[in-house]
């Protein structure tokens, strides 16, 4: 029990500071919005292959 919980607590740490660290760029927050906005006025989005690497 007390390993799965490790792991549990493990995970969700590393998920947090990804969390954060993403927040943490200006740049990731303006094409996140910019996507939203797309949603919202259904514009057709890339396919996986036209995605940049």
């Amino acid at each position: 029990m007390k390993e799965i919980l490790s792991e549990l607590i493990d995970e969700y740490i590393a998920r947090h500071k990804e969390t954060l660290e993403l927040l943490s760029k200006p740049e990731w927050v303006e094409i996140i919005e910019k996507g939203k906005e797309e949603v919202a006025k259904k514009i057709k989005g890339k396919t996986l292959n036209e995605l940049e690497d």
